[in-house]
């Protein structure tokens, strides 16, 4: 699916690229541009001064970066200053946002138009080919790689799951009803499941996968420890069938509990997506509530912050001296900067963003922040469930509450923006009835077990200490989802459709 402005090929390594140790010392030629406003971060020199080592200085680093940043600095646990990394956008970056997300609205209501002429299924209609199904009341078996939620652990995500399986078992019912192809559904979460396909990609191209890495083997099947290459790579000329792991690229519908990272990996950077995004401090005390037992074993939050905080975290005695965390240790991980780290496609940013002692968090901070206004076609805050839910159904009408009772308002909606339409039924087969109800459905769920029952002061600056990227990832999803609601209301105020 296109998102008003398509993501550029990205700036990939050649074939010959070597797995020098210095990944976390410059941005590697893997990662991707997103779009053609997007710039490679900059390079990670780790002898250069950074606001984030020394955070007392934070101050002078975040002058030079952008002057136009007024909010205050935080206090750490020692008194200190931490960095607020977060730059609001400049009038004029607003304005080009606002447009984009008028854009995207409109193609929505663009797709729902075309749609009303069309009446044989996708696949047996020549006008079908070039309708963005995703963005209309019937989704197409035939078409892949059409929607996508990358899904954040605790961020108000599982609810919205929740609307998209129901959406998803709607649409296979009518796909029966159309005698179409079955909607193709497939996740990717972090752990075996990711290990699992990211195997499965590296087998398909003949390669050995080490430590996240893709390498060359020769032909004794050993692999060639300086030769790795990136399978998103489009210069290398791989086949399209051969990246097809896990069965990713037949999909329609993709779930991603991962980062951007693996999504660029399988091939989906480009696809329409949502995404839902939370207050850290409220976001990372969930996480540790849900997992208090199984991955900290009911210690106190302070407690596991500190040990985390010290690179000491599930380190066994003896173990070598290390301020990074593995991207598999999840315990960790979720504590670290958990949104923004799943918003890096760099592959070189990617890697150090579980290094506690943060060498690079401005860098990370740029990329995820640019990622979140640009890579992803509709976001939610799970401070405000109901409007961003609101929001994914305006944007993507196949996830409404209820397709029939749709279908009124719709029509009404369309003819008074100056669309004549003939049946109004939008691909809907006819006498179809809508079983479903795939409505918003509100969850207090109390994680509580044992351990910290609430963020005291001392767990709270340390929430704050180590997920200063994601303070600054919020700030900027508030940003835009304050634009998106105010498109979307401009657009209703413009055809009285609320009076």
């Amino acid at each position: 699916g296109d998102q008003n402005g398509k993501h550029e090929d990205a700036k990939e390594p050649d074939k010959t690229k070597k797995d020098e140790d210095s990944a976390a010392d410059k941005t590697s030629g893997a990662e991707g541009k997103h779009d053609a406003k997007h710039e490679h971060a900059e390079e990670l020199d780790t002898s250069e001064e950074d606001e984030t080592v020394v955070i007392g200085e934070a101050s002078k680093g975040e002058d030079n970066h952008n002057s136009k940043s007024e909010h205050a600095e935080e206090p750490d646990n020692d008194g200190k200053r931490l960095p607020d990394y977060f730059v609001p956008l400049t009038e004029l970056e607003r304005d080009a946002l606002k447009e984009r997300l008028r854009g995207i609205l409109q193609a929505t209501k663009k797709a729902l138009v075309m749609t009303d002429a069309i009446k044989a299924f996708p696949e047996e209609s020549k006008d079908a080919m070039t309708v963005e199904w995703q963005r209309t009341l019937v989704l197409s078996g035939s078409t892949p790689k059409q929607f996508m939620h990358l899904q954040l652990n605790q961020t108000g995500s599982e609810s919205v799951d929740d609307i998209i399986s129901c959406a998803v078992d709607r649409q296979q019912q009518l796909q029966k009803a159309l005698q179409s192809k079955p909607i193709g559904v497939r996740e990717i979460s972090e752990g075996d499941n990711l290990d699992t396909c990211m195997n499965d990609l590296a087998s398909r191209l003949g390669a050995t996968l080490i430590d996240g890495k893709f390498y060359r083997k020769d032909e004794e099947e050993t692999p060639l420890a300086d030769l790795w290459f990136d399978p998103a790579d489009k210069k290398l000329g791989i086949p399209y069938e051969a990246r097809n792991a896990c069965g990713t690229l037949e999909a329609n519908v993709m779930n991603y509990r991962t980062s951007l990272n693996t999504v660029r990996t399988f091939g989906w950077l480009d696809v329409d997506s949502i995404a839902m995004f939370a207050n850290p401090v409220e976001r990372l005390h969930r996480a540790y509530q849900r997992t208090a037992k199984e991955c900290y074993g009911c210690q106190n939050l302070s407690d596991i912050l500190r040990q985390i905080k010290s690179g000491e975290f599930g380190k066994k005695n003896g173990a070598p001296q290390s301020t990074t965390y593995n991207p598999r240790d999840s315990c960790a991980v979720q504590m670290i900067g958990h949104q923004a780290t799943n918003l890096l496609y760099s592959s070189a940013l990617y890697d150090v963003a579980n290094d506690v002692s943060f060498p690079h968090e401005r860098e990370i901070v740029d990329e995820a922040v640019r990622n979140l206004r640009e890579g992803i076609t509709w976001i939610g805050v799970s401070d405000r469930m109901e409007d961003s839910v609101s929001g994914f159904k305006e944007i993507f009408p196949w996830l409404a509450d209820n397709l029939n009772d749709l279908i009124g308002p719709l029509e009404d909606e369309l003819v008074k923006g100056g669309n004549r339409l003939k049946d109004a039924d939008f691909a809907l087969p006819g006498g179809w009835i809508d079983k479903f109800d795939c409505t918003f459905e509100p969850e207090d769920v109390d994680f509580y077990i044992c351990g910290s029952k609430k963020v005291d002061d001392d767990a709270l600056k340390l929430i704050e200490e180590l997920n200063m990227r994601d303070l600054a990832v919020y700030k900027a999803a508030l940003e835009r989802f304050d634009l998106q609601n105010e498109v979307i209301r401009e657009y209703r105020e413009a055809l009285h459709l609320d009076q």
